[in-house]
């Protein structure tokens, strides 16, 4: 039979807690924290609040603190709570923090990214992992989620899928925590968290126009609400939904922000191992951004600037953010892109090309010179659109690269002056009519023609 607690029973574990609090984060200071301008300055925050001085110069000092720090805060409550399970509700995300971790990374350099602080030490899930793939280490059902995680790794290639096999588990492992320990409030915590997951979810799967069977995979049961209400729900439904909530005034803003009223979207920035994309940090961040942007160091000291490597970069809401010119003039430009660097690689090591491969690699290298762009120097709109057609059209096929930026500014130049009109239209409207991308096709031509002939004539003085 299981053993009821009164509140009587955490009167000292609650007076200890207040005289810690003092040394605790608060948001105030986690906001000093994230703001702080050097490692140093991050480092004196902490000793203000009486934390033992760590080396700011050390890349991992500070991670080591904290959980260092989170250790020794869970063995205090844990030597005077009367149930310590109580305190495995708090732990055990911190376990599947770590497991996402070895997933994701394979076990390989992900030292750092290990928490202290949950029910297993790093070091020995790290270790046993490496050699045992945690088969004997955790419980049976934990140790199962961890092989079907890997498996949807493999296959996918989706960091997103792994999340969702090991938070479904990790859930389902909190809610009989939270059942078995019968504290009413530990109860109504983990439902409000649950239900705050399954509202982000909802509102994120809106943004991204997924369907009710994207929702059924991703949302958790146990919250006040029921997944199923949430799958069908439209975004003017969530407030009643969740009247009876905590989260009430926050599903009240889904509306807003499902019509694209708001933003749920962060610009996180990361750096990458020799290029790798599938690492752990790299593949948790496109698993729950709307996109990415994949800056290539090769072609930034190529002089490619900026130096995006447009086959690895993504957008999942570009067409939303284009206006109709844009998506028009651009049409196939990323696949050609894509095709070009393909064959680049594997002609590099080549010299006997045929005609149509030495065409496509001309054709490409102007592209790609063509989307160079100067230091803060935006084109406008209708600029934008005039060298996408007519680089698409193979307009610019026999100007020599070393020639392209002359004839790219006097290209702009000679349309602008030609056809005030046409601009304007273009930019005004962000519209693309048929008939002004034939005339941007024809006055490309002249002035090619021009550009041609006055060359011709230079090199005959």
């Amino acid at each position: 039979m299981t053993k009821k607690y009164h509140d009587t029973e955490y009167l000292y574990l609650s007076a200890c807690i207040h005289s810690w609090e003092t040394r605790l984060l608060t948001p105030e200071r986690r906001e000093q924290l994230l703001s702080a301008p050097t490692d140093r300055d991050a480092a004196r925050v902490l000793e203000e609040m009486g934390w033992p001085a760590f080396d700011p110069e050390s890349e991992a000092a500070l991670d080591q603190a904290v959980g260092r720090r989170r250790e020794e805060l869970f063995a205090r409550l844990g030597k005077d709570m009367p149930d310590a399970r109580i305190l495995d509700v708090f732990r055990l995300p911190t376990d599947y923090h770590n497991l996402k971790v070895l997933v994701k990374s394979r076990g390989e350099d992900c030292r750092r990214l290990l928490m202290a602080g949950g029910r297993w030490d790093p070091e020995q899930l790290l270790s046993d992992y490496r050699q045992r793939e945690l088969r004997d280490f955790l419980p049976a059902e934990t140790a199962q989620a961890v092989q079907q995680a890997r498996q949807a790794l493999a296959e996918t290639g989706n960091g997103q899928e792994c999340d969702l096999v090991l938070d479904g588990t990790c859930f389902r492992e909190l809610t009989r925590l939270a059942d078995a320990v019968d504290c009413p409030a530990l109860t109504d915590y983990l439902r409000t968290r649950i239900d705050g997951v399954n509202l982000c979810s909802t509102v994120r799967a809106r943004r991204l126009r997924k369907g009710p069977d994207f929702l059924h995979k991703v949302l958790l049961e146990g919250g006040s609400v029921p997944p199923t209400a949430l799958e069908e729900a439209a975004p003017a439904d969530l407030r009643e939904l969740y009247a009876a909530t905590p989260l009430r005034e926050a599903a009240g803003l889904a509306e807003g922000i499902c019509a694209g009223g708001g933003s749920m979207t962060a610009l996180p920035i990361v750096e990458t191992q020799a290029g790798d994309v599938s690492a752990y940090i790299p593949t948790n961040i496109i698993s729950i951004t709307d996109g990415q942007i994949f800056l290539e160091s090769s072609l930034f000291f190529s002089g490619q600037r900026p130096a995006v490597n447009v086959g690895l970069s993504v957008s999942r809401v570009g067409g939303d953010a284009q206006t109709k010119a844009m998506k028009k003039a651009a049409g196939a430009l990323r696949l050609d892109l894509a095709q070009y660097r393909e064959m680049e690689v594997f002609t590099q090591f080549s010299s006997d090309l045929d005609e149509t491969t030495k065409r496509q690699l001309i054709y490409g290298q102007g592209l790609m010179r063509l989307l160079r762009q100067p230091q803060n120097h935006p084109y406008q709109q209708h600029q934008q659109v005039i060298l996408l057609v007519a680089a698409l059209d193979h307009v610019m096929q026999t100007v020599p690269l070393a020639r392209m930026d002359d004839f790219r500014t006097g290209l702009l130049t000679y349309i602008e002056t030609q056809d005030q009109a046409l601009c304007r239209r273009i930019d005004e409207s962000g519209q693309l009519s048929d008939e002004d991308r034939e005339m941007i096709l024809k006055l490309s031509r002249e002035f090619l023609t021009r550009f041609q002939t006055e060359a011709a004539e230079k090199s005959g003085e």
